[in-house]
């Protein structure tokens, strides 16, 4: 068989692969946390592992994606594993507005020690990855393990599910305002929820799905019956 000139021959009885020496330096094997400090002085302020995934949890919820669907293109084994640039690639397509940094921060993160389950290069965990996503959804795995442990409701790690918080007006306006309208919509017999049903629209870039109860301001004044 021909083989390419500068790559070594390599034994099929051999182990798994060994990582290079920058992997091992930057995000592998001995690799140091972000926020610890080195001879040369101390890191760049990066943002939490936490802070990041509450921000992409919110994104996946308000949106009802399936993360897992992202990987199944480069997992086709279905190991759980992925290499470093796949993982980024995924981030990119999943949640396009999210900042390399942040991207960095997940991937050092979910990224495992070279051993006989984790291979070189496909080292970053996406199974585990996809579990912490999906708590926002009310999923949980293990539950025969734990049959005391209490399912969150779907939401309940998202901060988009806070409820309704109206924007600072004067009340004795507002109350004047809704009064009018009652009024209109009973004597008219409007039901001004069939005024907005079309309006909430379906679709994977929609940032509220059908039924959610919100729409976009420019929305609501097209549709407004009065």
């Amino acid at each position: 068989p021909v083989r390419r000139a500068g790559v070594p021959r390599r034994c099929a009885c051999a182990g798994p692969m060994e990582p290079p020496d920058a992997w091992r330096e930057v995000g592998g094997v001995g690799a140091t946390d972000s926020s610890e400090e080195d001879d040369g002085g101390v890191y760049e302020d990066r943002p939490s592992v936490e802070e990041v995934l509450q921000g992409v949890r919110d994104h996946i919820f308000t949106r009802r994606l399936r993360v897992k669907d992202y990987f199944s293109d480069y997992d086709k084994l279905k190991r759980g594993r992925v290499t470093r640039e796949q993982f980024l690639r995924a981030l990119k397509m999943m949640h396009s507005a999210l900042p390399h940094e942040d991207a960095e921060v997940l991937a050092d993160h979910y990224t495992e020690s070279v051993s006989r389950y984790a291979q070189w290069p496909q080292v970053v965990a996406h199974s585990k990855f996809c579990q912490d996503l999906d708590q926002v959804f009310g999923t949980a795995t293990d539950l025969e393990k734990r049959p005391n442990y209490k399912v969150p409701a779907p939401g309940a790690f998202a901060p988009c599910t806070a409820g309704f918080q109206p924007g600072p007006v004067e009340q004795d306006q507002l109350a004047e305002v809704l009064l009018r309208i009652a009024v209109l919509t009973r004597t008219r017999g409007i039901e001004l929820t069939e005024c907005f049903a079309e309006a909430q629209r379906t679709g994977p870039a929609v940032l509220w799905p059908r039924n959610c109860g919100r729409i976009t301001q420019q929305m609501f004044l097209q549709r407004f019956p009065f």
